[in-house]
């Protein structure tokens, strides 16, 4: 089963096993055990596999090895120490499912590591390993007993340096005989129990206490829980989905589509629609502005993109935009989310010029697409800097590395010193001026500049929310610390009349202040935060954080964060929806007057955002309204009746993040409507008021924390089942093109309910400034995308290109990610450079056509922390017989599950990893092995001097091209951080009859590969054919002893490729000859040929063409014209 995946002459499989069976404990495949010691209450059910058509391979699933799929139930009979017996019901069942995984070698596990998002984690045979949470379970299995795994490549000093010496041999990295893959989903039965795997020493022991039993060990068990005390059960149906097959991503899709089947709760990504914002460039206002977003800002954000040739054609306005308060005893006279803040750099006198000079036709003539060489000069960057925001990509920077400063220059720290006047373009400029005393003006200057940036320090805390590696609510104690270290290293900066002597007592206080930063900082993320959850240390600060410590944490986090605001009114906020007096009267805690949908001004603001050439304009939303829901005290509000409702998180999550039992969230409350249906109507209404505006989809956050406030309404997977139902339906009404991206949604009850939404984000955010974070989020969103990319299209979150090496690597990411493509800079923040490979000039992207994820030959090895392996992604694009291949180095960070933080360890970094690229790691082509091997055989045998290759395989930074077999490897160094594309096309040949007149076409290939200035330019190339043709050369004549009979006339034979191109640039072919013309839309264009490119034992076997697309985006016809 470890080949290709396909049948044998026979009919049967590499490995044929028979079908799934439970008996005596034992769950096996054949003659297999994959579990021991199962409990005698699960009951199997075998099902069928009732794919058509593999959608990982494109192959007829009866072509393919055979997949067992079963169905494992709860059972109400249970065995203990006084015998048989039925069990009891209770809301939380844990039952042990194996005490040993007899045949495993390896395993990845994708469980939660927060309330809100799910990480992988990789071990060997161990049930220990396999952590609380787990929500999806893969299995590799041999014949045997378990035993070890291999990496993806080897990080040793014999690695070869030079590029044409490095790895053209066959891979040394083979799967074993017999393997097999296993993957298990644990569902959400029919009556609202939700199901997990867990290793837990907490849920082993609970088990054991459960049946009745003793034993010791750590064994796997299942826990089914209902989320509400009051909703119990002796059993419960269609608990756990099994599958197994030959190769894992046909596992994880048998038993994602058996689940749909067999729940009917959610669909399958291949039958939803997929919005159009998905093939367009994007941005988002988060990272730039956090919550002080305005207007202003939004329309400076997409105007500065444009002016580069990169235009955002869908974005999203994140939290910032809606009214909401905290609750009476901790509100402002000046709210920091709803209204505008003090000493905003976007102000309204200059949006209106703003405007005016960045306006763009929404959808560009031909004529105006054009890809550009260098950042265009336009108007519209003199209003940007104006608002005291620089920087362009770098000129004579090199090609794929991002010439931007570093992670240090992110708009998460610049907003910091640009609320105190300090902005990067300007170092002199302050917003808020200080008049010098004629008494005494050093003195009074000294003390008026200090408590001015002081008291601002606090007003503007929630727009510089700094990501230490953790959502946003544990950020609110980061966010306090750096925005009041900031404060303290602004106030000593003297005036340049100043003498520095006189302000040592500021700069000693600046040092006291950072020390007392980073030390708090420091003991709660390393101390209280990671204290173990049911731990003497965890019931002592739940204690103080429940009991003593609540009024003043709740009094903090209302005044310096969202997290305890809830919603007061449908309409925007001030800042948003009343679009005459942006600048003008600041405050909500006045009372305004509801007014119609749409006539408060928020429909002109949506309105001049899509004049800039905007096409999908979308707005945030939590689940339940907001953070803190619905305020029950807002007389709009009490229509939908809500409650304040603390959330009980259940003992698997807390085990995963026990700090939730002094969150803001549970400390605060949350107002949910007393009825579901309610919270529906909650969401027609919202729609309705966003669809009148203009908005054309939600970004829905927030969306985990549900299973925590189902007690009293039947549990969270039941409250759950309603909300999303009654989200999608709503959506559906008001936003046509399936206008919906779930976020924050990493449990379970959230991704089993996604009937019709086909976007949903698949990893933590994209932290700017927590170095540890960014290559943890491209290997969690890769292995995550194995199981959710069966439901949903992957939303990889918006990332900065001017981060550095760090914007780069995501960039390149994203390529290969099959996902929408958007950035969260900030204004005249850009690495246009590298956004240029991303986006054309008309906005559009080259998306991949499946969810990226991990090579089958890694996706078992841990990419962030074994030193050796490099994360290779793989994807396809809509050409058959084409793919891509990402090729990256994360090593040196990780997620750490003891601590819940990233942790970035410099001595785990090796100084390089090999990545071993091969044709076969695109899982679509490994299908045409068989044949593949066929044609090197013949090849090998036949006279010919040339080894006529298979696929071309072009590398994107160093621009070499090679031709390799199926089976071949083009090995590679990465440093840490480093990647490289490598685009896949296979070789055309034509049938040797039409050809054997001429030596020089017989052996004649080659092969379209894509776009050299596109990270994924083999998704340009969008179909490809050939012809054979054949001209008379003159005709001999007659001959008496021919007798009357005609001779065939001596003909020209010649060779035209053809090949249908989108975009503008050059196009990147293959040829084992010097093509003799080469067209571009019927014309004739002169083309580069360079004999470089090298087989798998480093012969010269061919050239790369180069065909001038021209500066023109557009659809093109291109030619190659090969004659004898």
């Amino acid at each position: 089963m470890a080949g290709g995946g396909k049948r044998d002459a026979k009919g049967k499989g590499a490995a044929a096993m028979a079908g799934l069976l439970l008996e005596n404990g034992v769950l096996r495949v054949g003659t297999r055990a994959i579990l021991e010691g199962v409990s005698p209450r699960f009951e199997l059910e075998t099902v069928r596999d009732d794919r058509v058509r593999s959608d990982c391979t494109g192959e007829l699933v009866r072509d393919l090895d055979p997949t067992h799929v079963g169905v494992l139930s709860l059972g109400e009979n249970a065995n203990g120490h006084s015998g048989a017996h039925r069990a009891d019901p209770i809301s939380r069942h844990v039952v042990q499912i194996a005490s040993r995984l007899p045949t495993t070698s390896r395993f990845v596990a994708n469980a939660r590591c927060k309330l809100w998002w799910m990480t992988p984690t990789w071990g060997g045979s161990e049930c220990g390993s396999i952590p609380p949470e787990t929500q999806f379970l893969l299995l590799e299995i041999g014949v045997g007993e378990g035993g070890g795994g291999g990496a993806t490549g080897r990080a040793d000093a014999s690695a070869p340096t030079e590029k044409k010496t490095s790895g053209r041999r066959k891979k040394e990295k083979k799967e074993k005989p017999g393997t097999a893959y296993v993957a298990f989903l644990p569902l959400i039965s029919a009556d609202g129990f939700r199901a997990t795997l867990s290793g837990h020493a907490l849920d082993a022991k609970t088990a054991r206490e459960q049946s009745g039993e003793g034993g010791d060990g750590r064994p796997l068990c299942l826990v089914a829980e209902s989320g509400d005390a009051a909703t119990t059960c002796s059993k419960a149906d269609s608990i756990l989905c099994v599958a197994v097959a030959s190769s894992p991503f046909e596992a994880a899709e048998a038993v994602v589509a058996a689940a749909s089947r067999r729940t009917r709760t959610f669909g399958l990504r291949v039958d939803k629609v997929v919005p159009p914002t998905a093939e367009v460039f994007g941005w988002c206002t988060w990272d730039a502005f956090y919550h002080s977003v305005t207007p202003a800002g939004v329309e400076a954000g997409v105007a500065s993109l444009a002016s580069g040739g990169t235009p955002a054609r869908f974005v999203i306005v994140d939290d910032g935009w809606q009214s909401v308060t905290p609750d009476a005893a901790y509100r402002k006279k000046v709210d920091h989310i709803s209204d505008h803040p003090p000493g905003s750099p976007f102000r309204s006198a200059d949006a209106e010029g703003l405007r005016r000079s960045a306006s763009l036709p929404a959808t560009p003539s031909k004529s105006d697409l054009f890809q550009t060489t260098e950042t265009p000069e336009r108007s519209v960057l003199r209003s940007v800097d104006a608002f005291g925001v620089s920087g362009r990509s770098s000129p004579g920077a090199p090609e794929n590395a991002s010439p931007a400063p570093s992670s240090r220059s992110s708009p998460a720290r610049d907003d910091v010193f640009d609320a105190y006047g300090q902005t990067p373009g300007n170092k002199m400029t302050r917003l808020a001026r200080v008049t010098r005393s004629a008494a005494n003006p050093l003195r009074r200057e000294n003390f008026s500049r200090a408590k001015s940036r002081l008291k601002q320090s606090v007003s503007h805390l929630a727009s510089t929310e700094v990501h230490r590696g953790n959502d946003r609510i544990e950020n609110a104690m980061a966010t306090a610390l750096v925005a009041a270290q900031a404060a303290a290293k602004q106030a000593h900066i003297p005036v340049p009349s100043e003498p520095a002597k006189a302000w040592w007592p500021m700069r000693a206080a600046a040092l006291v202040a950072t020390g007392m930063a980073s030390g708090l900082e420091s003991a709660y993320w390393h101390g209280v935060h990671s204290s173990p959850y049911l731990g003497l240390s965890w019931r002592w600060f739940k204690f103080l954080g429940q009991g003593v410590l609540s009024p003043a944490i709740r009094a903090a986090v209302s005044t310096l964060s969202c997290f305890n605001h809830r919603v007061s009114l449908i309409e925007a906020n001030v800042k948003f929806a009343n679009s005459e007096t942006q600048g003008g009267t600041q405050g909500t805690t006045k009372k305004r007057k509801r007014q119609k949908p749409g006539s408060d001004g928020f429909a002109d603001v949506v309105a001049r955002i899509k004049s800039l050439g905007v096409e999908h304009v979308y707005c945030w939303h939590a689940l339940f309204g907001y953070w803190g829901g619905l305020h029950p005290d807002a007389d709009e509000m009490k229509r939908f009746k809500p409650v304040m409702t603390t959330p009980r998180h259940t003992p698997g999550l807390l085990a995963v993040e026990p700090s939730q039992a002094w969150d803001p969230i549970t400390l605060g409350g949350v107002g949910v409507a007393e009825n579901a249906e309610d919270l529906g109507s909650f969401y027609r209404e919202l729609h309705a008021y966003l669809a009148k505006a203009g908005v054309d989809g939600v970004k829905v956050d927030g969306q985990a924390v549900v299973g925590g406030l189902g007690h009293g309404r039947g549990g969270g997977p039941a409250l759950a089942k309603k909300l999303h139902t009654m989200l999608e339906a709503s959506v559906k009404l008001h936003f046509p093109t399936n206008g919906l991206i779930n976020c924050m949604c990493h449990s379970s009850e959230n991704i089993l309910n996604f009937r019709t939404s086909s976007l949903a984000r698949v990893s933590d955010d994209f932290y700017p400034t927590n170095r540890a974070s960014h290559t943890v989020h491209v290997a969690n969103v890769a292995y995550n995308s194995v199981f959710m990319g069966e439901i949903v299209v992957p939303d990889w979150d918006m990332f900065q290109s001017h981060c550095g090496e760090a914007g780069a690597l995501h960039a390149a990411a994203r390529a290969v990610g099959g996902c929408p493509v958007y950035v969260s800079d900030a204004p005249g923040k850009h690495d246009f450079a590298l956004l240029r490979k991303l986006v054309f000039p008309s906005g559009r992207v080259l998306r991949g056509s499946l969810p990226g994820r991990p090579t089958r030959d890694c996706v078992f090895s841990d990419p962030c922390s074994d030193k050796t392996t490099a994360l290779k992604i793989w994807n396809k694009n809509a050409r058959n017989d084409c793919g891509v291949v990402g090729a990256f180095n994360v090593q040196g960070a990780s997620w750490s599950r003891a601590k819940g933080i990233f942790v970035e360890r410099f001595d785990d970094a090796a100084e390089f990893v090999v990545a071993e690229v091969s044709p076969s790691d695109v899982e679509t082509l490994r299908s045409s092995k068989d044949s593949c091997d066929a044609l090197e055989e013949e090849a090998r045998s036949s006279a010919s001097t040339s080894f006529p290759p298979l696929f071309a395989v072009h590398a994107h930074r160093s621009g070499e091209t090679r031709a390799l077999g199926a089976k071949d490897v083009w090995r590679v160094k990465l440093r840490p951080k480093q990647w490289e594309i490598y685009a896949v096309a296979r070789v055309r040949r034509t049938r040797e009859e039409t050809t054997n007149r001429d030596s020089t076409l017989k052996n004649l290939q080659w092969a379209f590969i894509g776009l050299t200035g596109m990270l994924n330019g083999g998704g340009a190339v969008l179909s490809d054919s050939h012809r054979v043709e054949r001209e008379a050369n003159g005709a001999s004549k007659s001959s008496s002893a021919a007798r009357g009979k005609r001779l065939t006339n001596a003909r020209r034979v010649c060779v035209v490729a053809f090949a249908t191109v989108y975009g503008c640039g050059s196009l990147a072919a293959f040829a084992t000859a010097r093509p003799r013309s080469v067209l571009v839309d019927g014309e004739p264009v002169a083309f580069g040929f360079d004999r470089d490119a090298t087989g798998a034992t480093g012969e010269v076997c061919g050239g790369r063409v180069l065909v001038p697309l021209g500066p023109r985006e557009d659809t093109h016809e291109v030619q190659m014209r090969f004659e004898a």
